[in-house]
């Protein structure tokens, strides 16, 4: 999966899929070019790379063509460039063109090893997770929204049986952050139509 720039410009948002929520401090990474504007109200950050693609027996067709990006906020880098590009999150109210990101989080540990999450994002796209999951293994169960749209409609994927991985040992889940990646084989959109979601991310300084 590609590892590209900050997204893109904001209009009306999904409110109705996201929680206004109170984070806690950064790890230090770098923030979204520009910084964050006056007017952000969290330290909430995130990465996202997000893509459709057709899947296994999917019926993913339709004009506009549905496979692609579907929503990019940051870079994950790339540590075998020269020299090494580092990671790049994107704070809760970062100015990007029309508008501001908005990121919003909650990673609360609810029992010992289990989580609740829902971490969510806008910002010329729009992405929405929500679930319990804990530290070791494969996570079903997972709830996804993924959009190319700001606005909720036809435009949107969604899925109750995703599945999150982590990759890396670095990857995983703890109180105020989450990190991996989350695939959704059959999601359908409002016009019917059903592909695959595969995203990577990473939510940190999030309420706890």
């Amino acid at each position: 999966m590609s590892m590209r720039g900050i997204g893109r410009g904001t209009g009306p948002g999904v409110a109705a899929m996201l929680f206004v929520m109170a984070c806690g401090s950064t790890d230090g990474e770098s923030s979204a070019p520009g910084g964050a504007d006056a007017s952000h109200t969290t330290n909430a950050r995130a990465i996202l790379d997000g893509q459709i693609v057709s899947g296994n027996g999917n019926d993913c067709t339709g004009t506009p063509v549905l496979v692609g990006d579907f929503f990019a906020l940051g870079s994950f880098g790339d540590t075998g460039a020269q020299p090494p590009l580092p990671a790049s999150s994107v704070v809760d109210g970062s100015p990007i063109a029309n508008g501001a990101v908005s990121v919003t989080c909650r990673v609360h540990e609810s029992s010992t090893g289990q989580f609740d999450v829902n971490v969510a994002a806008i910002g010329g796209g729009a992405f929405q997770l929500d679930g319990a999951l804990t530290n070791t293994g494969d996570q079903a169960g997972i709830h996804v929204v993924g959009s190319r749209s700001e606005t909720r409609g036809a435009a949107d994927f969604e899925a109750s049986d995703c599945t999150v991985q982590y990759l890396t040992a670095v990857q995983g889940v703890a109180m105020g952050r989450i990190w991996g990646r989350v695939t959704c084989a059959s999601a359908k959109n409002g016009a019917g139509k059903t592909c695959s979601l595969v995203a990577d991310f990473r939510f940190e300084s999030c309420e706890q």
